[in-house]
């Protein structure tokens, strides 16, 4: 009983300075989202309505240097108007009721190419809610 008791209590304090010291804990790369390995992402909250529910989407755009950071950040405003107006669609509306991420992935990229000159191969979704 003394080791388990020992075992659980080594256990309880690895948790504690784990959670004490989380910041300064760094993940492997493997282990980090791809989102998170590049302090070059341009980061996008879309909020819509579809009908009588609502819409909530965070999703990270890779940038490639500086310049294509800024560039898409300057074009955020317009990438973002044209993504709330197009959510309603009815294509794209089933495919966000559906969860068919590949397809919604598809058609965000396709909004952010057509507002930058050079073009985004991929982005990653942080966070999903259609309520």
């Amino acid at each position: 009983t003394i080791v388990i008791l020992g075992f659980i209590g080594l256990m309880i304090t690895l948790v504690v300075l784990f959670y004490q010291n989380r910041e300064r804990v760094k993940l492997p790369p493997m282990l980090r989202h791809p989102s998170q390995q590049n302090a070059n992402n341009v980061r996008c909250v879309l909020r819509s309505t579809i009908g009588p529910q609502t819409l909530r989407l965070t999703f990270n755009i890779p940038c490639r240097d500086y310049e294509h950071k800024q560039e898409l950040s300057k074009n955020l405003p317009r990438i973002h108007h044209d993504l709330v107006m197009t959510m309603d669609r009815k294509g794209v509306s089933r495919s966000l009721k559906e969860r068919d991420f590949e397809m919604v992935r598809g058609h965000l990229l396709t909004i952010v190419n057509k507002h930058t000159t050079r073009p985004v191969d991929t982005l990653y979704f942080d966070n999903f809610s259609l309520d």
